[in-house]
């Protein structure tokens, strides 16, 4: 799926879940509490990772059609207007290298990414439970590994990167329907500060199974460049990197 599709699905949905709110009562108690509250999600991920990486001074193209099963977490606290959230998600790709599509390199290579967020969040405009408008600021922890067990030319080695970043940005959330709610979540971080610029988009369907559970369906896409500034064997780059795919979660709340 190209990169306009992702964000054309996303808007539809966002407008679909507009034109529901302004015909079907509320349901949730979560939005316009002015009590705690806390939410933890956890998200089987079907991940997609493609990018250029420059490792250990040798350029390895990381990228495959297949969703690799992958893992996230979510933890959402917060009271009345205010809420602290906290994601952390694992992504990995690993992948033979053929000297005909890869300029001549072959081997191996076993690319991972770990990604903690931190966001403090307030909601603005109507204090509703049918929907809200969250502003954030906060920040972002990115780790990378990448090993190579390369022939030719021959390198066996493994790197390390990681990089943190402050991240702003917004959350629209709506109900849509007795059961049902959408939320859509975008922020871009970076500006020179770790990396050189990143952006997310994120959207999320979710259905109430019971009170406390729900059932949610998430798409999540963030685009990243980063490059520390060193050269020859130091040097490290994540060029146009994505990281990209479908969760299935269940989420509690109390």
């Amino acid at each position: 799926m190209s990169q306009r599709c992702r964000v054309t699905t996303l808007l539809a949905l966002l407008v679909a879940s507009l034109l529901a709110t302004a015909a079907v009562p509320a349901y949730g108690q979560e939005r316009g509490n002015p009590n705690w509250f806390v939410r933890v999600g956890g998200y089987l991920w079907l991940s997609n990772i493609d990018g250029s990486n420059t490792a250990a001074n040798i350029d390895v193209p990381v990228t495959d059609s297949v969703l690799e099963a992958s893992w996230a977490m979510r933890l959402e606290v917060g009271k009345w207007r205010l809420r602290a959230i906290v994601d952390l998600s694992r992504a990995a790709l690993a992948n033979s290298l053929l000297p005909s599509s890869s300029g001549g390199l072959s081997g191996f290579y076993d690319f991972s990414m770990t990604t903690f967020e931190f966001r403090g969040a307030a909601q603005i405009g109507s204090f509703s439970s049918r929907q809200a408008v969250e502003v954030y600021g906060g920040v972002r922890h990115v780790r990378q590994q990448q090993d190579l067990r390369l022939t030719a030319p021959v390198v066996d080695e493994s790197v390390t990167e990681s990089w943190t970043e402050p991240i702003f940005g917004s959350r629209y959330f709506a109900e849509v329907g007795r059961r049902f709610w959408f939320s859509m979540l975008i922020d871009v971080g970076g500006l020179s500060i770790g990396s050189d610029f990143t952006w997310v988009l994120d959207g999320e369907l979710g259905f109430r199974l019971s009170p406390p559970v729900d059932l949610t369906f998430r798409y999540r896409y963030m685009e990243t460049q980063y490059d520390n500034g060193k050269s020859g064997s130091e040097a490290y780059v994540w060029d146009g990197g994505q990281a990209q795919g479908w969760f299935l979660g269940v989420v509690f709340n109390r």
